[in-house]
Formats: C-alpha cells, structure tokens, sequence
C-alpha cells in the first residue's frame, strides 16, 4: 500500500502516549527508503518541550 506524504496533508501521530494531530509542511523525495518530512503540531506541545515545525 503506497501511502501518500504531500505538503498540506493532515494525520495523526501517537507522541508520548496522546494522539496529536499534525500537518505536513514539506516533504522530500525519498532518496533512499526512508522519507523525510517538514510537520507542524496542531496544538500545544510546549510541555513537551516541542515547539515550531519539526
């Protein structure tokens, strides 16, 4: 099953046992069998200590 990463995509992640919602910023083209991505946190993870696009 191809799974589709494009820029403006919405999932939803499990982070430190919460399900958080997320938007793809970027993606990148896989140049091996790993991909990358840009995400933004659709809410507050300052107590995590995460902030900003990751």
């Amino acid at each position: 099953m191809l799974i589709s990463y494009v820029a403006g995509k919405k999932s939803t992640l499990e982070l430190e046992g919460r399900l958080v919602q997320i938007t793809i910023v970027r993606d990148f083209e896989p140049w091996n069998i790993l991909y990358l991505m840009v995400i933004s946190f659709d809410a507050d993870l300052s107590d995590l200590d995460i902030e900003g696009n990751v």
